[in-house]
């Protein structure tokens, strides 16, 4: 959040890693409903958010 609106902008920040915290996981139906969930967490107005989707990896699909 920047000046009361929500700043989207794409890829991986180096910056960031420096910044991050810890996590939060939530279920949308696109990053968009993401965004705009995330957009009114208090760290959203404080600092930055970084939003990416979860993954199945490989090893941890089910046979």
């Amino acid at each position: 959040m920047r000046a009361g609106r929500t700043l989207i902008t794409d890829g991986p920040f180096p910056e960031f890693k420096e910044w991050f915290a810890g996590y939060d996981l939530l279920e949308a139906d696109s990053i968009d409903e993401a965004a705009a969930f995330m957009a009114k967490h208090p760290a959203a107005v404080a600092g930055r958010v970084l939003i990416l989707p979860v993954v199945a990896l490989p090893w941890e699909q089910e046979a």
